[in-house]
């Protein structure tokens, strides 16, 4: 899941572009992996990460929609997009699988053909939520 913070990049300038701006986006991200350490309270880390983040990427695959846990997180800020009336959930299909019926209304991501082409398109809708964030502040 990732907090808040491209141009097709086929030349070298523009894949370093990329390379930069996704480094970013991980030192700004929030990750169960990452960010909750031994001893910690699963549950809590989680609740406390998903308030404070301003969206989340959903990663779409078999696994990910056949889990209770993933349904929950999403589901959770699926309900901020539709009270505050901005975007909260950004789906990245992974892997070919059952899209769930409310992220199967938006356009995600496509990671499956050209992972870079997938994360452009991820990098290019981050870029434009912190610009409408940043103007109705």
């Amino acid at each position: 899941m990732a907090p808040s913070r491209l141009p097709k990049a086929h030349s070298p300038v523009g894949s370093a572009t990329m390379m930069m701006k996704t480094q970013s986006l991980m030192r700004t991200s929030w990750s169960d992996e990452w960010d909750i350490h031994v001893g910690e309270s699963i549950p809590a880390k989680i609740s406390s990460g998903l308030r404070d983040a301003d969206f989340v990427v959903v990663v779409l695959s078999e696994h990910a929609v056949s889990s209770q846990w993933v349904e929950r997180e999403w589901h959770a800020k699926y309900w901020n997009e539709l009270v505050q009336g901005r975007i909260h959930v950004l789906p990245a299909l992974y892997k070919d699988c059952e899209i769930p019926e409310l992220p199967k209304t938006k356009r995600y991501a496509d990671f499956r053909d050209n992972y870079n082409d997938g994360l452009e398109d991820l990098l290019v809708a981050i870029d434009r939520l912190h610009d409408i964030k940043g103007r109705s502040q």
